[in-house]
C-alpha cells in the first residue's frame, strides 16, 4: 500500500533465513537497538546477556543480505558520553542511519533518570555541529535526534538558514502522522 516497512528488533534472534525472508517480503530495512559501544553496558541496560553481540551479528547478516539497517540508541544519563563513539561504530558497522532516541519517561522508562537540561543542550549542540550543512548526513551516515524537539531551536540559533531545519520540519512527534507501529500480535499503535 505504499508504506515503507521496517522491522525493529534487538537482533538477537535474527539469522540469515529470517533476513532473506524479510527482503523477499518487501521489507526495506531493519532497525536494531544498540545502546552502548560497550557490550557489557548494553547487555546490562537491555537485561539480556549477549544482546550486544546479537545486534552486531545482525548488522553483518543484514549487510550480507542487502538489507539496509539503522541503529537506535536510547540516550540516558549513563551513555551520553558514548555518542561520538556510537557515531563511529554505526559508520563502521555499515548502518545507513543512527537514531538517537532521547528518553521519554513513560512505560519501562518511567523509573529511569533523565539527563539534565544543560546536558541536552550540550549533546544537541554537538549533534547540530556534527551534522552541519549535510542535512543530517555525516560521511554517508544519517544521524538524527529523536524525541528532542528542542533540537530544531538549537539548529536555528546556530544558523537560521541551515538545511537541517527542513530535515526536522515536522517539528513535533511524527507518531500517527508519519509513523506507526505494528505489534507482533498485529495491533497498530501510533508510536
Amino acid at each position: 500500500r505504499g508504506f515503507t516497512v521496517v522491522v525493529g528488533t534487538n537482533g538477537v534472534l535474527l539469522r540469515e533465513r529470517q533476513a532473506r525472508l524479510l527482503r523477499e517480503s518487501g521489507v526495506q530495512g531493519v532497525s536494531l537497538s544498540l545502546d552502548s559501544t560497550d557490550a557489557s553496558r548494553h547487555d546490562t541496560f537491555r537485561r539480556l546477556p549477549g544482546a550486544w553481540q546479537g545486534a552486531v551479528r545482525a548488522t553483518e547478516i543484514c549487510r550480507a543480505e542487502g538489507l539496509d539497517f539503522s541503529l537506535h540508541m536510547s540516550v540516558t544519563e549513563w551513555n551520553t558520553g558514548e555518542i561520538p563513539d556510537m557515531i563511529d561504530l554505526a559508520r563502521e558497522l555499515g548502518a545507513t542511519v543512527l537514531n538517537l532516541f532521547f528518553l521519554v519517561r513513560c512505560g519501562r522508562g518511567e523509573g529511569l533518570t533523565d539527563i539534565a537540561a544543560s546536558e541536552y543542550e550540550r549533546i544537541l549542540t554537538y549533534l547540530a555541529k556534527v551534522q552541519g550543512a549535510g542535512a543530517g548526513r555525516t560521511n554517508g551516515l544519517l544521524v538524527r535526534a529523536k524525541c528532542a524537539p528542542q533540537f530544531r531551536r538549537i539548529v536555528w540559533e546556530m544558523d537560521p538558514t541551515s538545511p537541517l531545519l527542513q530535515a526536522y520540519a515536522e517539528g513535533s512527534c511524527p507518531a500517527g502522522k508519519y509513523y506507526c507501529r505494528i505489534t507482533p500480535e498485529g495491533g497498530v499503535t501510533p508510536s
